[in-house]
């Protein structure tokens, strides 16, 4: 399991989180992320998705995400739990994204329960 940093920690059981890892800006698998995001941009609001970003290359992508493993340039996807549930190091994550976030998704109870426990927790 991932040790979330306080930077993805606001995003749990509100979103699904999808992180690319790449080492340059105009990395190839970038751009094909970013075209898919923009067309499937409602599907994206409706599941609760937010497209993060981490460059390698930048100092800050260590203090940013801790994590028990070697982060491999690629696309992760963390579910509302904070869980990774699939990683791939292409673009191949994208063209099942969709299903598996429907396979994985929480009743409205469990997340409402689950949002309760949290904000209790405070």
């Amino acid at each position: 399991m991932l040790s979330i940093s306080p930077d993805l920690e606001k995003y749990l059981w509100k979103y699904w989180v999808l992180i690319i890892v790449i080492d340059y800006e105009r990395d190839p698998l970038m751009r094909l992320t970013r075209l898919f995001l923009l067309k499937n941009k409602l599907e994206v609001k409706e599941k609760h998705l937010k497209f993060l970003v981490y460059n390698r290359s930048l100092a800050k992508f260590e203090d940013t995400v801790n994590s028990p493993f070697s982060w491999n340039k690629g696309l992760w996807l963390l579910g509302l739990d904070g869980k990774l549930k699939d990683y791939s190091n292409n673009r191949n994550l994208l063209s099942n994204l969709f299903k598996i976030i429907d396979n994985h998704i929480f009743s409205k109870d469990d997340l409402s329960r689950k949002r309760t426990m949290k904000l209790s927790s405070r």
